[in-house]
């Protein structure tokens, strides 16, 4: 998945802004977009006065393939330029809610307002009812002051870069299982401690960016480094809040999942997601810039972080599929992929996050019609597999076939899985002697006797396996003496002993009672 360097542009456009605290139009937002738009052509209400080609000569518009350039670079001095500002009825932007993009020139439309996420949104947190700690929201102030000294060759150079941060983010997470294994690392292997330290590092990087992109308005004393960390505050509202909270890393995941995914409109919302008040567009739209710019600063350097660090530790598995013969259909989500490579890999929290994301069916089944469940016992993957017993609610279906006839018992009695045999029957009831159409009507019995598995049959005779069960007219004992599993014909022959002595002490007891 690539996306252009137009996309990005597009989705920092703002070409609409719905006014707030006043009763008047304001002329002043009623003018064209100068050359600090980051889309190139006039917003709607702004089509009478000044033609494009005054702009500076910048024009982000769409554009052909063949014409990414972008013809000449910002003029500083028309973003140093400052506007009058209107004394009286001011009109205050919020752009996190009452903010619109043109998407006209998109397939996808932006949601509508009414569907865009607040901060218990699935973009920063795991369910609407996680019962996580809602941060309170920074103050929204007005910027105004400050951002009339932003460098506008900056913010254009800062774009450039945020594109190349989401294509390299969105190819390495879907590539095999990386974003599944690294998530583990975050997740297991990552202390907190040092991941709060890490997000604290990026963010003092992030500030030192910014204040070359405010150096004319700090030398002049009319930027301070305080408000530097206010508006750092305003735009990154994830952080402290959210990300250092007690699901911090779920908030991470969740986030990073939307930069290197294929969900327009989720991908769009996140980049607009800005907390901000301003009166003017330009400025509005520099903000949404740097809001990208930001997020994707944090996530590809955590990311690349990661990275290096595994490329140096020896024992670092590689970041590959575990069975690539075993896979979800390609119609299958992206999310429901990551849940099999979890069961594969035996990744528990990779799995609980993704339950918890509350975008995961867990009752789904893959192209084979197999199940989780039936996934944690090929894998022979016990911990996951009591996770999706005990921890899923409601109760998964521990009895469903998959393409071959095979129950998740079925399978685990033929691989001689004695752990996941004794998970099934003691915390699931599998059904013990469900039989296999496509195979004679085997019965998990067959198929451990068939194997020579004596631990798996001994569970299973345990938990009330049938002795006389057929399989095409063969039963288990006859199928041991044939294949040449003495130790396992013991054992049924003396089941069949016991069997057969508690039926005549039952019969006698029956007698004695009647008479």
């Amino acid at each position: 998945m690539t996306r252009s360097v137009k996309d990005l542009r597009e989705l920092i456009c703002v070409s609409r802004l719905t006014m707030r605290d006043s009763d008047d139009e304001d002329d002043e937002l009623s003018r064209p977009l100068s050359s600090l738009s980051i889309f190139g052509e006039p917003s709607p209400a702004s089509c009478t006065a000044q033609p494009a080609e005054d702009m500076n000569g910048l024009s982000l518009a769409p554009r052909p393939p063949w014409e990414e350039k972008v013809s000449k670079p910002l003029s500083p001095q028309t973003t140093g330029a400052r506007r009058k500002q209107p004394k009286t009825n001011k009109h205050m932007v919020n752009m996190n809610n009452n903010a619109s993009i043109d998407f006209k020139k998109f397939k996808t439309p932006l949601p509508p307002l009414e569907s865009r996420p607040s901060s218990g949104s699935s973009i920063d947190s795991d369910r609407p009812d996680s019962g996580e700690v809602k941060r309170q929201d920074n103050p929204r102030g007005n910027f105004d002051d400050m951002l009339q000294y932003i460098d506008g060759d900056m913010i254009v150079d800062w774009l450039g870069r945020a594109n190349g941060m989401v294509d390299e983010l969105a190819s390495w997470c879907n590539d095999g299982d990386n974003f599944v294994v690294f998530a583990n690392f975050m997740l297991t292997d990552f202390p907190e401690v040092q991941r709060l330290e890490l997000l604290q590092m990026e963010v003092g990087i992030l500030h030192d960016e910014l204040s070359l992109v405010f150096d004319q308005g700090l030398k002049q004393g009319k930027v301070q480094l305080t408000d530097l960390d206010r508006l750092v505050s305003a735009i990154l509202r994830e952080y402290p809040g959210r990300l250092c909270g007690p699901r911090g890393t779920h908030v991470f995941l969740n986030i990073l999942d939307t930069l290197s995914s294929e969900r327009t409109d989720d991908y769009k919302t996140l980049l607009t997601d800005v907390k901000i008040s301003t009166r003017n567009r330009e400025f509005a739209q520099s903000l949404l810039a740097v809001r990208a710019f930001l997020l994707l600063s944090v996530w590809s350097n955590i990311v690349n972080f990661y990275r290096r660090f595994k490329s140096d530790d020896p024992l670092c598995e590689p970041c590959v599929s575990v069975d690539p013969t075993i896979k979800p259909p390609p119609t299958a989500s992206i999310v429901q992929r990551r849940a099999y490579q979890a069961v594969q890999r035996g990744f528990v929290s990779v799995l609980h996050y993704l339950v918890r994301s509350g975008k995961l069916d867990v009752a789904a089944v893959n192209k084979e019609d197999r199940s989780l469940v039936f996934e944690a016992v090929m894998h022979n993957q016990p911990r996951v597999l009591h996770y999706l017993l005990t921890k899923v609610q409601p109760r998964l279906d521990v009895n469903h076939p998959s393409e071959s006839g095979n129950t998740p018992l079925h399978a685990a009695a033929n691989w001689g899985h004695a752990e996941v045999v004794h998970m099934l029957l003691d915390k699931a009831q599998a059904s013990v002697n469900a039989t296999n159409p496509k195979c004679d009507d085997a019965t998990p019995l067959h198929l451990a006797v068939m194997q020579g598995h004596t631990a798996v049959c001994k569970l299973l005779l345990e938990a009330g396996a049938d002795l006389d069960a057929s399989m095409n007219g063969v039963s288990p004992a006859q199928l041991a003496r044939d294949m040449g599993h003495g130790d396992i014909l013991v054992l049924l022959t003396r089941r069949r002993e016991t069997y057969d002595y508690q039926e005549r002490v039952d019969e006698e007891e029956d007698a004695m009672m009647e008479s």
